[in-house]
């Protein structure tokens, strides 16, 4: 089984991974608690008041400044395939340590963007198209576990939707009144028609695993998780959510059978 569905996610999710950590992603719409400096997480000043996760987490300004650093040279490393694996383990690390200096600042959508650096940075994602790519250890194992990690995003995404509250569209209302509702396609989708939308965000989200992982289906399935993620860009904008889950869906790609498709039809 070819891993170049994994080297095109780990480029993709890497470059993501590296953006959202500097100020440029402020330029992005729909940013959540963009950087206030040049990369996220930097210190302030000497006076700052942080609250660790844990108190032996509160760690000096300096280390956390060095921390910034380690995890976007790590990033850029697992993105350009260079020492890939210890590279996406020091990014997420690092990046790990930096959030629990600011837990107020977590967001799940990065939570999901590091799980998915280190599913791929375990695996065999820096066996091809990597600066210094390395033999593969286990290639067929290390495309079911990215695949895997990806259905199940959807999976437990669908199961806290199931209850009354989302299903009879309330908390699609409450966001548009928040103003989270993009232009009038927004309008349309949270507030007017917020039941529906809602229940047909449930059923496309609970059918995806399985269409992503029945190969007769997963072609559709990348397709419709797509369609799903730019009406949530054109409605709700929810941070990097569409650039991490479209990075992701990279692993479904299977390049080894569009070339004998091409071979076939050749003369």
């Amino acid at each position: 089984m070819s891993t170049r569905a994994l080297a095109w996610a780990r480029i993709a999710l890497g470059l993501v991974f590296s953006l959202r950590h500097t100020s440029l992603v402020s330029q992005l719409p729909g940013i959540h608690l963009p950087p206030a400096r040049a990369l996220a997480g930097w210190p302030e000043g000497a006076g700052e008041h942080r609250i660790a996760v844990f108190p032996w987490l509160e760690l000096p300004n300096g280390v956390v400044s060095a921390l910034c650093v380690v995890r976007t040279v790590a990033g850029l490393c697992f993105a350009l395939g260079a020492f890939t694996r210890p590279a996406g383990i020091v990014a997420v690390a690092a990046a790990y340590a930096i959030v629990a200096q600011d837990p107020i600042g977590f967001l799940f959508t990065t939570h999901i963007m590091y799980l998915g650096i280190l599913v791929l940075a375990l695996g065999d994602a820096g066996s091809t198209l990597a600066l210094r790519p390395v033999p593969a250890r286990s290639p067929r194992s290390s495309v079911y576990v990215a695949r895997a990690f990806v259905a199940s995003v959807y999976f437990w995404s669908a199961i806290p939707k199931l209850r009354g509250a989302w299903l009879s569209g309330s908390v699609l209302r409450a966001y548009l009144d928040l103003g989270y509702g993009r232009g009038a396609l927004g309008s349309f989708l949270l507030g007017a028609h917020a039941r529906e939308s809602a229940m047909l965000t449930v059923a496309v989200e609970a059918s995806l695993p399985v269409l992503l992982l029945v190969p007769r289906t997963r072609l559709a399935g990348v397709l419709l998780a797509c369609m799903m993620h730019a009406i949530f860009e054109l409605t709700v904008r929810p941070d990097v959510l569409g650039w991490v889950m479209v990075s992701l869906l990279l692993v479904f790609l299977e390049p080894e059978r569009l070339s004998r498709r091409g071979s076939r039809a050749g003369p």
